[in-house]
């Protein structure tokens, strides 16, 4: 059984419903210019009230096609929000005044009933009810927006916060440390430079963490180098069972932003979820171009295979739609899993 759920109208159409027309019957009532027509009322319902009906019409959806394609227009370019709000006041105002000035002028006309008086005090009117909507309009939107940008900080900052844990918890989890203490100990013993060299890798690891841990973004650069330095102790534990490979198109890589440790939880989401040995490496290849950043790893899963819940990338992906509104595109083709996170440029 399918159930539908009925929508009751929108607030920005209950508002044109009640205002539009209450503005089209009560502006001509308080100008005396129903009173100046000596005409019949049927007729001045048809010469004035349909025209003002029009009217009203006409200058509320221009003034709310305006409002949503200039907002924060000028607001990007120096940061002043009362700024962007006169502007775009001072925007409105103009053309529902001259609009209503000009239209209402022939239709006086059109009457054999001009008079100046009566075409000031009713486009005046129209300029007094456009200011108090369009206040009330700003209100409105930016108790919503404040209401939309609270809720999206607070799923940022859970989602960093999930994504921190993770990566410390990868890197801190005892059997990690445990292999790598061991893997030190007996470097040390036998090729104390190679020990030097993974030392220096594992403390670039905990400062990459620590010190990107609270950013929302990180050059591409650096992510790169800190995937290099991490996949560096995977190449000293498995040897040639496992590659990588970064190829960067015609790219600048300081000119690029991503989620820091997002490459890296594709890196080790390959190593762990799939079989490889010296006969059989794997092979993680990551391509970088003006768009996308790709991870493709050929899929050979393990022979006691446990099915993966992917939190890892459901959070990836949560990150990006909450900081970027993108989506990172995941892929299974021809024995190939491959996920695409699109590139910022600043």
């Amino acid at each position: 059984m399918i159930s539908t759920q009925l929508r009751g109208p929108s607030p920005d159409f209950i508002a044109k419903a009640i205002l539009i027309p209450g503005a089209a019957i009560f502006i001509p009532f308080l100008t005396g210019l129903y009173s100046h027509l000596a005409l019949s009322l049927a007729l001045k319902i048809v010469i004035v009230g349909l025209p003002c009906l029009l009217l009203s019409w006409i200058i509320w959806e221009v003034n709310v096609r305006m409002m949503k394609k200039l907002r924060n227009r000028w607001y990007r370019k120096d940061k002043n929000v009362h700024l962007d709000f006169v502007r775009r006041a001072a925007l409105h105002m103009a053309f529902s005044f001259t609009f209503s000035m000009v239209y209402l002028a022939i239709l006086l006309w059109a009457t054999q009933s001009f008079q100046a008086e009566y075409l000031f005090k009713t486009s005046f009117a129209i300029l007094v009810f456009v200011v108090i909507v369009t206040c009330v309009y700003e209100i409105l939107y930016l108790t919503k927006e404040r209401e939309t940008s609270a809720l999206k900080a607070e799923e940022l900052n859970y989602a960093k916060s999930e994504a921190e844990l993770t990566a410390l918890k990868n890197q801190i989890d005892p059997h990690f440390i445990f292999n790598s203490l061991n893997t030190l100990s007996h470097l040390i013993q036998t090729t104390p430079d190679i020990a030097y060299h993974f030392n220096n890798n594992l403390a670039t690891i905990y400062r990459y963490i620590l010190f990107n841990k609270d950013k929302e973004f990180v050059l591409l650069k650096e992510e790169l180098e800190f995937v290099s330095h991490n996949f560096y102790l995977f190449r000293i534990r498995y040897e040639k069972a496992v590659n990588l490979r970064i190829e960067i198109a015609d790219v600048n890589t300081e000119n690029c932003l991503i989620p820091p440790i997002s490459l890296q939880l594709l890196v080790e989401n390959a190593i762990k979820h799939n079989e490889f040995s010296d006969e059989h490496p794997i092979d993680i290849f990551i391509h970088v171009d003006n768009n996308f950043v790709t991870v493709k790893n050929k899929m050979v899963p393990k022979k006691y295979f446990m099915p993966s819940p992917k939190i890892g990338l459901h959070n990836l992906s949560n990150r990006y739609q909450i900081l970027t509104k993108k989506e990172i595109i995941i892929d299974e083709t021809e024995g190939y899993f491959i996920v695409k996170l699109p590139l910022l440029s600043f």
